[in-house]
């Protein structure tokens, strides 16, 4: 519902112009929220979709659609925090991500 929006966002606005409502129109900085928020959410509801079709889903598919998440929301993290922080820090940060990463599949590996 929210990329449809973004997509009719033109339309809407011109729409809501013409009745006399522009207050109710989405700022451009709004839209851009939208947008971040759907590139976050995209990989989970395509988990969601792969997972939905499965009558029985294994636990192997489950596993690795679990750890594609991971890693986007990882890479993603990183990207904020070297936008945001002195490169120094985003550095040490991203190594303290991928560190805990790689423990927590060595242990789930182990506990399976």
């Amino acid at each position: 519902m929210v990329e449809r929006y973004v997509e009719k966002h033109q339309a809407v606005t011109g729409a809501l112009c013409a009745l006399g409502k522009a207050e109710m129109r989405v700022s451009n900085d709004e839209i851009h929220l939208l947008k971040t928020i759907i590139n976050v959410l995209t990989p989970f509801d395509l988990v969601t979709l792969e997972m939905s079709i499965e009558k029985h889903p294994s636990l192997s598919k489950t596993l690795s659609k679990v750890r594609q998440v991971n890693g986007n929301s990882i890479k993603r993290a990183a990207l904020v925090t070297q936008r945001s922080l002195s490169g120094g820090d985003a550095e040490k940060i991203h190594r303290s991500i991928k560190q805990r990463d790689s423990l927590r599949c060595k242990f789930s590996r182990s506990t399976i």
